[in-house]
């Protein structure tokens, strides 16, 4: 019997993206919702809703809708919190919200901990007992596979890599924590890094100032780029490294 298909939604830091889903591995009609476009959290579900509406009038055939969002999110409950890069937004049951306005059934989950089942079911970590995977984006995020299974925590918060602190002395960070790993290489850390950086060298940056054109300018031997990506993987590699030795 053929599998249903279902809409899955990925709330990123610079947009919300929306696919429809068939079988293991097939997407189609993805749609981007950019979130600095919205000033608070219920226009923002809006325009979700309105979204999921337009899919289903050309797949009226959707079974569910599995949301991804990064941060605090309590499986059990739907309730998600304090997505920093969505303005506004501190406590919302988002999963209940969905469903009641689109009749559907809905499941949310931490997108590290999307990424992570994903890839132990179909990808990379298919077959491995243990497995730890990263988010490098907007945030950082991680999920944890341990003992043949997803492994959430006792509040449904494992794995946050991001919010691991690297230097005690750091960046301060939206929750309190000091030189947390996603200050240092973030995306948007990342440009404001090579910023100074280019500036303290007197260098000319590249135009425009993403992670894609200095990872492009390091490829063509950029000092500075090159510069400034080892000390994104040094940081990287350090959390990576009490990541391996905890578990």
């Amino acid at each position: 019997m053929t599998t249903p298909p279902v809409i899955g939604i990925d709330f990123g830091g610079t947009s919300v993206k929306l696919a429809v889903v068939s079988g293991e591995d097939f997407l189609t009609g993805i749609e981007r919702i950019p979130t600095q476009d919205f000033d608070n959290p219920d226009a923002l579900i809006q325009a979700i809703v309105e979204a999921i509406g337009a899919i289903r009038r050309e797949h009226p055939e959707i079974a569910a809708i599995g949301i991804g969002v990064p941060g605090a999110v309590n499986f059990h409950t739907g309730m998600t919190y304090n997505l920093t890069n969505v303005r506004g937004w501190t406590a919302v049951p988002l999963r209940d919200i969905i469903s009641e306005k689109t009749g559907l059934p809905t499941v949310i989950e931490n997108d590290a901990n999307c990424m992570a089942y994903a890839e132990w079911k179909f990808g990379a970590a298919r077959g491995c007992e243990h497995a730890v995977c990263l988010t490098l984006g907007t945030g950082v995020g991680g999920g944890l596979i341990l003992n043949g299974g997803l492994f959430r925590g006792a509040e449904c918060a494992a794995g946050e890599i991001g919010q691991m602190g690297i230097d005690r002395m750091g960046v301060p960070g939206p929750y309190g924590n000091t030189g947390a790993l996603e200050r240092y290489i973030g995306n948007r850390q990342i440009v404001e890094m090579a910023e100074a950086l280019y500036a303290e060298r007197g260098a000319e940056p590249p135009s425009p100032l993403t992670p894609e054109s200095l990872a492009a300018a390091a490829n063509s031997g950029d000092p500075v780029a090159l510069e400034l990506w080892k000390q994104v993987a040094e940081c990287l590699g350090y959390c990576l490294m009490n990541v391996i030795y905890l578990l």
